[in-house]
């Protein structure tokens, strides 16, 4: 199982990673750590609110699927 640190920093990568956008000149932006830790605490919010068990999560690849599948979720029942 990971612990609370743990998972806070594989959602924090994963955050990094989505909220990295390409610039005017095409070069790849870093956002602040501001907007990353909203990105973060937004995620994170998203697992309790559909009760991602911990224990579910071992890689930042985790974190990218389960978090796809809320949001797919989210938009099918916004339809």
């Amino acid at each position: 199982m990971v612990s609370g640190l743990k998972l806070y920093e594989l959602v924090n990568k994963f955050a990094r990673r989505l909220a990295i956008r390409p610039g005017k000149e095409g070069i790849m932006k870093i956002p602040n750590k501001e907007v990353i830790r909203d990105l973060s605490n937004e995620i994170l919010t998203k697992f309790m609110k559909y009760n991602v068990p911990k224990a579910t999560i071992k890689s930042e690849n985790d974190v990218k699927s389960i978090y796809n599948q809320i949001i797919s979720l989210e938009r099918q029942r916004k339809k």
